[in-house]
């Protein structure tokens, strides 16, 4: 199934905006996914459950994985669930598949490891033992002595959970800021937050009829 994803051209066809998502080969820059070759004998199930939630890229990444699973005669049941997060999703436990999106931010490291603690999506992918061996071995990443010895070892979680096709990155998305670089004297900075250290606004009229 991921060799399918990754190894055909269905991440590159999707019709989507120029420029808006590039199909990724690496999870975070330098930790690369596997690399396997498509068997295009492999058995696939004769159905299977897609649960996705949004951002709405993912309605067309869904249906053109359900176009490409019925061409090899495996049925795939699409549910989308309209929210940003798994919260609160009773059709969860019963998929056999799930897409959604996560914002790594400028902390890329930690933000990968609070997900693995804290989103529900995990109690529902791995059994009770298997997660708790997942908290137990973030535990001992915690445990490092600096920060390069602790990527490291949270490189070698998510390789595990790579390798045995229980996570792959699909995409990234190129976001773009349309917006005037300043207003009342308020200027972004380059990444696209407001420069709160100009954020003086003037007092409203009825403040100054007040006087």
């Amino acid at each position: 199934m991921i060799a399918l994803i990754h190894r055909t051209t269905l991440l590159q066809t999707l019709p989507l905006d120029e420029n808006l998502i590039t199909p990724c080969d690496e999870l975070l820059p330098g930790w690369p996914i596997p690399q396997w070759a498509e068997d295009e004998q492999a058995a696939l199930p004769a159905t299977l459950t897609l649960i996705y939630h949004l951002p709405v890229e993912l309605h067309t990444m869904a249906e053109q994985l359900r176009q490409a699973l019925a061409v090899r005669g495996c049925q795939l049941t699409v549910i989308f669930h309209d929210a940003k997060t798994w919260d609160g999703c009773p059709a969860l436990a019963s998929a056999d598949l799930m897409m959604g999106d996560r914002l790594i931010g400028e902390t890329p490291e930690y933000t990968l490891e609070q997900w693995m603690r804290c989103d529900p999506l995990w109690l529902n992918v791995l059994t009770h033992p298997q997660f708790a061996h997942l908290q137990a071995t973030l535990d001992a990443v915690q445990r490092q002595r600096d920060d390069a010895s602790r990527a490291k070892a949270l490189l070698g979680v998510v390789s595990t959970l790579m390798d045995s096709a229980t996570l792959t990155p699909l995409f990234n998305y190129h976001y773009r800021i349309s917006a005037p670089p300043g207003v009342n004297g308020i200027r972004l900075t380059p990444r696209g937050w407001f420069d709160f250290t100009e954020a003086w606004l003037p007092a409203s009229s009825g403040e100054e009829a007040g006087r």
